[in-house]
């Protein structure tokens, strides 16, 4: 059992201040973001601090307990081995230790942390998040489906993201003890969308993909921008006249030049909130392969444009049983 994909939904969402609601897409909701414009109830923009939010769709299958404790979540991370707890006491040296005090409280405390699943389209877009805002660009990441026990306790309804900085999540802090998976709406991934915020413990089964895909070498696409690139001189771009007395200035090469507009182009097919974190993965650095760097941007936007593939290949992986 599965949820349909479409990253290009509209998205609900209400102004808690003047309670007004409306449904928007996601390129509505990008300008309203930075201010283009404001609530279409009451004019306020979204940096006075009382924005408008998403509600996520009432519809959403994912909503009836049955459906949530059937159907594949999904996850993205760098950890081939995950769900396998992390024994972060063995993570600190002993002058880390001195310095923290209670390291073995914090050890415990990043222990009891809840793990986080959603939709397929957090996961993918999760995935382009922490290439740009934690580092994660050139690691290999896995996508994750997920099975649930069938006998999970799950908290009714669902909530607005109780995420702190980094995920951070204590499933106690929000719900009872005997609460295995409590609902969100998520705001930062896949925004409107509903995910999870579970106890290990609740995961019955994992089917682990390596990603992105792998594009065929005779994409026709891929020959033709790596030979676009390959023909763009590697030499810096000159200043503009006005700029020409500050040579220390950041300039990029041609073929960067080239590599950023090809990008750019890419992204704008792209969900409007996952523009930002594509051109910033697939970013030129200087001694890149041309003919690498294009596998690898046809592949990212594949994960969107092609997701029945991506699923048909989880669905094929070996099942883990925990």
């Amino acid at each position: 059992m599965d949820r349909p994909v479409d990253f290009y939904r509209d998205r609900q969402m209400r102004h808690d201040r003047c309670g007004h609601t409306c449904i928007v897409d996601l390129a509505w909701y990008e300008r309203y973001a930075e201010s283009a414009h404001g609530c279409p109830g009451c004019g306020d923009n979204a940096d006075l601090g009382d924005a408008l939010r998403f509600t996520g769709d009432p519809a959403d299958p994912v909503l009836s307990d049955g459906f949530a404790a059937e159907v594949m979540w999904f996850h993205t991370t760098t950890r081939q081995d995950w769900p396998t707890p992390i024994d972060f006491a063995a993570t600190l040296s002993d002058d880390i230790r001195r310095m923290m005090g209670d390291a073995d409280g914090w050890a415990l405390r990043q222990s009891s942390k809840a793990l986080h699943i959603g939709n397929y389209e957090s996961a993918v877009h999760n995935m382009l998040r922490r290439m740009r805002d934690q580092g994660g660009k050139g690691e290999q990441f896995y996508l994750f489906g997920v099975r649930l026990r069938p006998d999970v306790a799950i908290l009714p309804g669902s909530m607005i993201d109780p995420c702190r900085n980094w995920g951070d999540v204590w499933l106690d802090q929000i719900a009872s003890p005997e609460i295995d998976v409590v609902r969100y709406v998520n705001v930062y991934e896949d925004p409107g969308g509903l995910s999870a915020a579970i106890r290990p413990s609740a995961i019955a089964a994992t089917q682990c993909l390596p990603i992105p895909l792998a594009v065929a070498g005779d994409d026709p696409w891929v020959a033709d921008i790596a030979a676009r690139l390959q023909s763009v001189s590697t030499e810096l771009t000159p200043l503009p006249d006005d700029l020409s007395e500050f040579p220390y200035l950041h300039r990029e090469t041609h073929r960067s030049k080239a590599a950023r507009e090809i990008a750019e182009v890419l992204a704008a097919g792209l969900p409007a909130t996952m523009e930002y974190q594509f051109e910033s993965a697939v970013r030129w650095e200087d001694g890149d392969d041309p003919a690498e760097w294009a596998r690898y941007a046809r592949s990212l936007c594949a994960l969107v444009e092609d997701a029945e593939r991506v699923l048909g290949e989880v669905a094929a992986q070996p099942v883990r049983e925990l």
